[in-house]
């Protein structure tokens, strides 16, 4: 299908937004707990030439919730 609304294949399309929700204050460790295994996640099974993108924001986070009151 070429998205050509004429063929329906226009109608099999839904946008969808992402919206940022403030994480609460007692949430906080765990939800940098979680981006730091998500980041690493992607980084080791990353595709063919994301590995160095995706290591360098793994270290980003990492470094981040080390030098935090959660890596403590």
């Amino acid at each position: 299908m070429d998205g050509n609304p004429q063929t329906g294949a226009g109608e099999a399309c839904e946008m969808k937004r992402d919206e940022c929700a403030r994480v609460a204050d007692g949430a906080l460790c765990d939800a940098w707990k979680k981006r730091v295994g998500e980041t690493e996640v992607a980084w080791r099974f990353a595709r063919v030439g994301n590995e160095e993108k995706n290591k360098i924001e793994f270290e980003r986070a990492q470094k981040i919730y080390r030098e935090s009151t959660c890596g403590r």
